[in-house]
């Protein structure tokens, strides 16, 4: 661990934000929080939103559980939860495609971003090296900065191989 002079720890800011992509109305629909600033690293706050998402089973649990990791980790006093259609994410050609590839900054902004597909349909990322990253119903698919990080395929935080999920 790096110290300061002081031999306490030094934090690094890496930012966060968790998603959770839902049906409703038989549209997809998206939910979103502020952004978590500060330790959202592997080895930081990482594995907690990781487990975080699976707990999660509706958008009113997405709600939930968000204000609980915020109020463990980063206790922000104003925290808000937000959701929209998809449709100003979605890849134009196919309906069920992020491209993390557009506008990633003006999107999706943080180091790290965390979702979670509860559409009950097989859902796909474009990330920034061009891979189709499929997610399943009940996927936690992370990026660092766009690029696929992890996928985690059960509450038992149990990695796939990015190899094996490129096409």
């Amino acid at each position: 661990m790096v110290t300061n002079n002081f031999n306490e720890p030094t934090y690094s800011m890496t930012r966060g934000s968790a998603y959770i992509l839902y049906k409703k109305d038989n549209e997809i629909w998206i939910g979103y929080s502020g952004e978590f600033n500060g330790n959202m690293y592997p080895g930081g706050h990482y594995e907690d939103m990781v487990n975080a998402l699976f707990e999660i089973k509706t958008y009113e649990d997405y709600g939930l559980i968000m204000h609980k990791f915020n109020k463990e980790h980063h206790n922000y006093s104003v925290f808000d939860i937000n959701h929209s259609t998809l449709n100003t994410y979605l890849n134009k050609e196919t309906k069920n495609k992020i491209n993390l590839n557009v506008e990633y900054y003006k999107h999706w902004f943080s180091d790290y971003i965390f979702f979670i597909n509860l559409t009950g349909n097989n859902f796909y990322f474009a990330d920034t090296e061009k891979q189709l990253v499929p997610s399943s119903n009940g996927t936690v698919t992370v990026f660092n900065y766009g690029k696929l990080a992890s996928v985690y395929v059960c509450p038992i935080i149990e990695e796939i191989d990015k190899d094996r999920v490129s096409s």
